[in-house]
């Protein structure tokens, strides 16, 4: 994922600097300074967010893409998303 400040015209640049569609790369719309981020599909966010107060470093609960997802952050510090496979519903709950 890429958060920057013009989604449209960063996914254009990639595209024509690679010579292909990035069809698994997501661009979005944000204030700060441009950023990748990776972000991974997963099924269990409830269980990566027990392991990860296991372990440290505390789970973040966002939404990217209109799915529910965790901001993690690594030993080193960087920050990475695990999202859910199925869309956020707005009343709390998962779709599905």
């Amino acid at each position: 994922m890429l958060a920057c400040g013009n989604p449209v015209r960063a996914r254009r640049f990639y595209r024509e600097r690679v010579g292909t569609a990035l069809a698994h790369a997501d661009f979005t719309a944000a204030a700060s300074p441009a950023q990748w981020e990776l972000a991974l599909a997963a099924d269990d966010l409830d269980g990566i967010a027990a392991r990860a107060r296991d372990h440290g470093p505390e789970a973040v609960p966002t939404e990217h893409a209109s799915r529910s997802a965790l901001r993690l952050r690594s030993p080193e510090g960087l920050t990475f998303l695990a999202c859910s496979a199925t869309p956020a519903r707005h009343d709390g709950g998962e779709s599905g």
